[in-house]
Order: structure tokens, then sequence, then C-alpha cells
């Protein structure tokens, strides 16, 4: 591609090619990197020398000097032009990558760099389509809460033929139809937009999400005890044996494969207050019910028979510690 095409190519304003008007930079003049690429950008503008010449004149490569030339022509946040800001070394500009050149024909995945952003910014309402999706934006069916990437995909490709994309233009014309693209765009909108696309993973992840957000549920709020209450059943994997007389006067011994611990705790004070054991293999609601019976009235010792074994002398349920707690509901 000739000098003049390139330029052209970059679809700019006529205004912007002349660089007497660019930002310029008060630099260090010892610094010979920015003023031979400065150099290199104006004699490369002024289409006097050839890109050899400039090579020998200035030391920068040919094929660095079309880069430099696209930074300077960027703009920035701000919409500002960049000019001779963006030949500072080792300075970001802060843009993100624009693509100008078109794509036609059929292509591989490595030469589109930036075709998947032209094509958003081309047609806005596919945009509107990912973000409807991936942040939730729109009520729809309980299935659809979570849609994967590649049914996303195809809900894409529907709508960018609806919009008369043609088979022979982007993204139909790549092996993947976007797909890696895609998925690329979906985790950079989800780290963005984490408030409203926490719900792709569930509820769980939503509450966390808030509560990081500032955004506290009622429960986060309670701090009085008795106020809320809380049950947990935690399973004990185990082997033993249990020796008792049944109501025929046998002696059986059972085999135990599994004790559940169920504690009830209070959220405000993180006490607490009842606990129950279930040696079946399964708690039920009768189990649940024995530990709320427990929480309600006073505890009471029971008669310890293992020798050496003892309650400990400070109290270890709110009922033991404050009269209030017996009989609290």
């Amino acid at each position: 591609m000739s000098r003049s095409r390139y330029i052209e190519s970059l679809t700019i304003k006529p205004t912007d090619l002349d660089y007497t008007n660019w930002p310029d930079v008060h630099i260090d003049p010892r610094d010979e990197t920015f003023e031979n690429r400065k150099k290199a950008v104006q004699l490369y503008l002024d289409q006097k020398c050839t890109l050899r010449e400039i090579e020998n004149n200035t030391g920068i490569q040919r094929k660095e000097i079309n880069l430099f030339v696209k930074r300077c022509l960027q703009r920035d946040q701000n919409n500002r032009l960049l000019g001779f800001t963006a030949l500072i070394p080792h300075k970001r500009s802060g843009t993100k990558y624009s693509r100008f050149a078109a794509i036609d024909g059929f292509n591989n995945d490595s030469s589109l760099t930036g075709a998947f952003q032209q094509l958003l910014e081309k047609y806005p309402q596919l945009k509107e389509l990912i973000k409807d999706y991936i942040l939730s934006r729109k009520r729809r069916k309980a299935a659809d809460n979570f849609i994967r990437v590649k049914d996303l995909r195809t809900k894409f490709l529907k709508l960018a033929r609806a919009l008369g994309i043609q088979l022979n233009e982007y993204p139909f014309n790549t092996q993947n139809m976007c797909l890696r693209s895609l998925y690329r765009y979906v985790d950079k909108l989800i780290t963005k937009n984490m408030e409203l696309a926490s719900g792709r993973f569930g509820r769980e992840a939503e509450r966390i999400t808030n509560r990081f957000d500032g955004r506290d549920s009622p429960k986060d709020l309670i701090v009085a005890p008795f106020q809320s209450i809380q049950i947990d059943g935690h399973k004990i994997d185990v082997h033993l044996t249990v020796k008792f007389t049944n109501a025929y006067g046998d002696e059986v011994v059972e085999v135990l494969k599994r004790i559940w611990f169920i504690s009830l705790m209070d959220e405000g004070s993180r006490a607490t207050i009842s606990h129950h054991l279930c040696v079946r293999s399964e708690y039920s609601s009768v189990d649940l019910l024995h530990t709320f019976k427990k929480g309600i009235t006073p505890w009471k010792p029971l008669k310890l028979t293992i020798p050496g074994l003892e309650y400990p002398d400070k109290p270890f349920y709110p009922s033991m510690a404050f009269e209030e707690a017996k009989w609290a509901l």
C-alpha cells in the first residue's frame, strides 16, 4: 500500500494530518529517541522522502513508522488528538486499539485484531444484545437466566443477518465466526459490571457482590440477640457400636455409620442456643423440632456416667448466663 493510500485508509479528518497543529512535547533535547521518532513522522507526512531515506536519516525502521503515525492520529478519552505526545518513550497512550481497515473475503483469526470492536461500533444493536443477556437487563424465563456464550453467539449471528451483514463480511467470513472474540468481550463486560452480572452465577454470588458494594441485605444488619436464628446440620462420618437392652430384655449391639450434629445459633450474638444429636443416616423435621424445643426450654445438665467427664464451670448456653434467655422467643 502506498503512503497516500495508507493515510487515506485511516479515515480521519484532513485537518488532523497537519502536524504543525499537533500537541507538542517539551522534553529534554538529549532524548534522541523522541526526536528521531518525531522527525520520522514529520518526514513521512511530508511525503518528500522515501521510507528508506527516512530510516537512514532517523534510524527508525520502516515497519515502525506506520505505527508511530497511527499513534499520533489517535485520540484520548477526552477526544483530544494525541499528536507528538504519543511518541514519548515508555508512555502509555491510554487509548484502546481501533481498527480502520475493512474486512472482506475469508480471513484467518490472526489478522482480525480490532474487528469485533469495529463491528460493535458500526452496529450498536449487537452490543445491546450482549448486554441484555449478560447483564440481565431484561426479564426472561428462568431457563434463560444463565446463557452460554455459544448460545449467545447464535443469537448474535441471527441479529447480524437481520441487520444486513452479508456472508462474505465479518463475522461470517471467519473460521469460528467471532466466538473467541465474544468470549473475551463477555469476560471484560462481566469484570467491569460485576454488580449487574453477578446474577449469572447464582443468588449467593449476587448476595456477596451486594455486600461488597455496600448494599447490605436486612440479614446483615441483625445485631440484637434472638432477633434471628439459624440452624445447621453437620455430618460426622464415623463407625461405632452402641450396646443397649431392648424392650424384651435382650442385649442388642447396633452399628452406627453416621451421626448428625444439629446446632441452633443466634445470628446477632453468634452464640449457640442448643444442639441435638441424630444417630440416623439422615435427620428429619422431627429432629429439627427437638433442636428448637431445647433452644426454648432452659438447659438442664445430664447425668454423666463416664468417669472423669464433667461440664465446664463457665456457662456455655445463653439460658445459663441470663435469666431473660430462658423461654426466649
